[in-house]
C-alpha cells in the first residue's frame, strides 16, 4: 500500500483562494422578482465556500481522489478567519498564510437555478505574487503545479507578463508540469485593456496545459471581435456566439507561442482540444504522458454530459478543469480524461452541496462506461467516437 501511494503524482494548486458568498434562491423566485429594483428576493439561505482557483480547482481535485497540496493567501479579517476555518474542514494538506493589513480576496455569487452567474469580487491578499513567492521545495516535491486567475492580478499584466512568464520559468526549472487557467477579465477593466498576446507570447513556452473559456481567449486575443458578439448577442449564449473555425485558429495561435496542449472550455457545447508535437509534449516534465503519439498533434472536441437539474453553474468550468488534470496525473489516455472532465464538470452542474458533492474519479469512469448520455450539440463535421465521450473531425 505504501509502494503504491508513493507512485501516486501530486499536484499543487496555486493563485486565488476566494471566500464565495452564495445566495441560495426558492425555486419559485422568477428573474423578473430578482430585478426588481427596490424590491426584496428572500432566499432558502445563505452558503459560504472557498472558491478561485485554490477553492475550485484544488478542492475539486481533492475531492476526485488527487493528492493535493494547496498554496495561497488571506487576509487579516474576519472573512479571512471564516476562510481559514473552511479550509481546515476540506481534509486538503495546504500552506496559507495571512497577510497583515490586507482583506481577504472576496466574491458574491449570483447565480440562479438555470441561469449563468454574475460574479461580484473584492480583490485582496490572495492576489499578490512574485516569482519567488511559491516555495522551492513544493515545486520540487509535486508532480504539477495549476495555476491561475492572473488575470484577476495586476501584478501580472501591469508589467506585460514579466512576473507571470518568470513564475512559470522558476517552475519548469524544477522539472514539474505546469498548468495555467485564466477567469474573465471584464470588457473595460486594466485587465482587459492589458496585452495578452504579448503576455502570452512571453509565460506559453512555460505551460504545459492552458485551460481558458471561449469568452475570455476570444476577449484576450481578438478584443474587437468579442465586443462585435457581445453587441449582436448580449445574453452571450455560447451556442450562439460559438465560432468553430474562429476557436480553432485561437487554438494554432496559442500553440505558436509555445504552449504543449491548449482545451477551451465552451459551456454547455463542451470543450476543444488541441496539442503540439511530440517534440514539445516530451517536455513537459514529470506529467509527460507515456502515451505521447496519443496526445501530441491532436484535436478533438469534448462533448458536455447530461444533466437532468443544473443546481448551479458555479464552480463548473474549474471542476473541468480538475477533471481533466486528474486524467493526466493517473496517465489516462486523452479520451479517457476528456471523459472524466466532461463527467466531474456534470457532477458540479447537479451537486445540490457544491464542491462536497463531487464524487470520486472512479464513480465517474464507472458512470461513463454504462454509458452517460452527452449534450445533444456537437459542431458540424465533427463525429463521436470511443464511447462518445471524445469527437474527432469527419474525414
Amino acid at each position: 500500500m505504501n509502494s503504491k501511494k508513493q507512485q501516486q503524482k501530486t499536484a499543487l494548486v496555486a493563485g486565488t483562494l476566494v471566500l464565495d458568498v452564495i445566495p441560495a434562491f426558492e425555486p419559485g423566485s422568477s428573474s423578473d422578482e430578482r430585478l426588481t429594483s427596490g424590491g426584496t428576493v428572500y432566499l432558502d439561505g445563505v452558503q459560504v465556500a472557498l472558491g478561485g482557483v485554490v477553492g475550485n480547482t484544488g478542492v475539486a481535485l481533492q475531492k476526485l481522489g488527487a493528492d493535493i497540496r494547496l498554496f495561497s493567501r488571506i487576509g487579516s479579517d474576519a472573512l479571512g478567519d471564516l476562510a481559514a476555518d473552511i479550509l481546515k474542514r476540506t481534509g486538503c494538506r495546504y500552506s496559507v498564510s495571512t497577510v497583515e493589513g490586507r482583506n481577504t480576496s472576496t466574491s458574491l455569487i449570483i447565480a440562479p437555478p438555470g441561469s449563468d452567474r454574475t460574479i461580484l469580487h473584492s480583490r485582496g491578499a490572495s492576489q499578490q505574487y512574485s516569482p519567488e513567492d511559491i516555495p522551492a521545495e513544493l515545486l520540487e516535491g509535486n508532480d504539477l503545479i495549476h495555476f491561475g486567475y492572473p488575470t484577476g492580478m495586476p501584478c501580472m499584466y501591469a508589467d506585460d507578463g514579466e512576473t507571470l512568464s518568470a513564475l512559470f520559468a522558476r517552475a519548469k526549472g524544477t522539472g514539474i508540469s505546469t498548468s495555467l487557467d485564466t477567469s474573465f477579465p471584464g470588457v473595460d477593466t486594466p485587465s482587459a485593456m492589458a496585452n495578452w498576446r504579448l503576455i502570452f507570447s512571453k509565460t506559453l513556452p512555460f505551460v504545459d496545459v492552458f485551460m481558458p473559456s471561449y469568452e475570455e481567449i476570444l476577449m484576450m486575443l481578438h478584443r474587437d471581435r468579442y465586443l462585435a458578439v457581445r453587441h449582436t448577442h448580449p445574453d452571450m449564449c455560447m451556442l450562439d456566439i460559438l465560432d468553430e473555425a474562429l476557436l480553432s485558429q485561437m487554438a494554432d495561435e496559442l500553440l505558436d507561442m509555445g504552449v504543449g496542449m491548449i482545451v477551451i472550455k465552451c459551456g454547455i457545447a463542451g470543450a476543444y482540444f488541441k496539442s503540439a508535437g511530440n517534440a514539445r509534449l516530451g517536455k513537459m516534465g514529470r506529467l509527460t504522458p507515456e502515451d505521447l503519439p496519443g496526445w501530441a498533434d491532436q484535436e478533438a472536441w469534448i462533448p458536455s454530459l447530461s444533466v437532468e437539474h443544473i443546481r448551479s453553474t458555479n464552480g463548473a468550468g474549474d471542476t473541468f478543469v480538475a477533471g481533466f488534470l486528474q486524467g493526466l496525473l493517473l496517465g489516462r489516455p486523452l479520451f479517457q480524461t476528456a471523459a472524466l472532465a466532461a463527467g466531474s464538470a456534470a457532477s458540479r452542474l447537479e451537486s445540490e452541496t457544491g464542491a462536497e458533492g463531487i464524487p470520486h474519479y472512479s464513480q465517474i469512469e464507472r458512470r461513463v462506461q454504462k454509458g452517460w448520455k452527452t449534450e445533444p450539440f456537437i459542431p458540424k463535421g465533427w463525429a463521436c467516437i470511443e464511447g462518445g465521450v471524445l469527437c474527432r473531425r469527419e474525414t
